[in-house]
């Protein structure tokens, strides 16, 4: 097995040690330079656990390739008390050693866990605090109507008056955003609007659904008017107005409207008109995430190999429609009622379940073992069998209900179950559905 050197630096800034830093004080503490493993996250926050690098030593931790994990600080693994804690049980689980070269802490001790915990809760609570001004820091920037910086959004440029900076309409991109507002309304779909848009002005894929949403969302675009300042009070957006400044648009901080002076160029019952559609379809979107059906996410288009979401027509009823023909590139299929599909899947599973009964319990048992057979591992058919054999045994000694009640009873409740019940009870039977010209083919378990 090898040691593990992890090396994370979220920016290079004054005060903080480098990657090559970090590095050069591990190698130090490693018994074996040849037999050293180096993982290295470099422009990588400690927020979360997301990172390449990372992710790659805690697979490499699963396969017991190492024994020994050494970082500068423990804070290099993450910033996150409740996902450190996960990373260390992880590691006493495939008992690898964590040795920090800052901190003084033996990990296989009670105590040296306990001290662990507070200290990555200090650097939690540090993470936190950094955020909480840079929070405020824009929230003061923003009541002073000042450019908060960062990347500017598509349709403005940046403009610099001496020490001031600002943002300016950049005529040839704020066009294609009132085109994709105007689009928007006729399509009423972000993937179709990102189609079109790309398709018209030959952007390549330049706009996904979720960028066009992120557009259309954006209070900088709206021109500055009373209707739209109602508009964000009655939508319980807070809105910051400074009666002594003029301004010309907006600017939001978390879920806070700031005056700003940019001019914005989207009329504003435009603007209005969009949020509104916005929100109607969100609540649609909402309604098939397994809240009316339990097909969400079991269901495969075949031609273009897209899931199948549930597609409410405002009118209380519900259709099957793949992510493909939404995004306008796949014909998809006749629209199918969800009822009807729900129905095969119930009838499915409880043929399932009828089967299991005039089966017989020896004829199970045999059947799994005659499969381990094939596979002509001795030692691992030694291990399953066993295991089976015990299982088999103690399933013998209870009470089993019979299918049949079972089946009867499924029967009698399966109207008034919930959808998460009844989600749970098609994933114990059915792995997955594809869908092709109406023909729905279900793969069982």
């Amino acid at each position: 097995m090898k040691t593990a050197i992890y090396l994370r630096q979220s920016l290079d800034k004054e005060g903080s040690l480098s990657i090559f830093g970090q590095k050069e004080i591990c190698l130090k503490f490693a018994e074996n330079r040849d037999n050293t493993e180096i993982y290295e996250d470099k422009g990588w926050s400690g927020k979360n656990i997301s990172r390449p690098a990372f992710e790659k030593m805690m697979k490499d931790v699963e396969l017991k390739k190492i024994n020994k994990i050494i970082i500068y600080r423990f804070d290099r693994i993450s910033r996150s008390l409740s996902d450190f804690v996960k990373i260390q049980e992880k590691l006493e689980k495939y008992n690898v050693h964590l040795f920090s070269c800052s901190e003084n802490f033996d990990t296989s001790t009670e105590i040296g866990k306990f001290m662990l915990r507070i200290l990555i809760m200090f650097a939690e609570m540090e993470r936190k605090a950094i955020v909480q001004r840079i929070s405020d820091n824009y929230k003061i920037r923003a009541s002073e109507m000042k450019y908060l910086g960062g990347k500017v959004p598509f349709g403005y440029k940046i403009y610099c008056d001496k020490d001031k900076k600002y943002i300016i309409e950049n005529v040839d991109e704020s066009e294609i955003v009132k085109d994709i507002f105007n689009i928007y309304l006729k399509a009423q779909n972000c993937e179709k609007t990102a189609y079109l848009v790309n398709e018209k002005y030959n952007l390549s894929g330049k706009f996904s659904g979720s960028g066009i949403l992120k557009i259309l969302k954006n209070v900088i675009y709206v021109e500055s008017g009373e209707d739209v300042e109602n508009f964000f009070q009655n939508n319980n957006l807070k809105f910051n107005y400074n009666s002594k400044n003029n301004y010309n648009g907006y600017i939001k901080v978390k879920n806070e409207i700031y005056p700003s002076e940019h001019k914005g160029f989207i009329n504003e019952n435009l603007w209005i008109e969009t949020q509104k559609l916005i929100k109607y379809q969100g609540k649609n979107r909402n309604l098939g995430k397994g809240e009316t059906s339990f097909l969400q996410g079991m269901i495969i288009c075949e031609k273009c190999a897209r899931s199948v979401y549930v597609k409410s027509n405002g009118k209380g009823n519900f259709y099957l429609q793949c992510q493909g023909k939404r995004s306008l590139i796949c014909n998809g299929y006749k629209a199918l009622k969800t009822g009807i599909i729900e129905k095969i899947f119930f009838e499915s599973v409880c043929d399932k379940i009828s089967e299991i009964n005039l089966i017989g319990k020896n004829n199970i048992f045999n059947t799994y073992t005659d499969k381990l057979m094939l596979e002509k591992d001795v030692e691992k058919f030694q291990k399953i069998y066993s295991e089976r054999k015990e299982n088999f045994e103690i399933m013998h000694s209870r009470n089993i209900p019979d299918s049949k009640k079972i089946l009867s009873d499924l029967r009698l409740k399966w109207d008034i179950m919930k959808i998460a019940d009844k989600r749970e009870i098609i994933k114990i039977f059915i792995d997955h559905a594809s869908l092709n010209d109406n023909l729905i083919t279900i793969f069982m378990k």
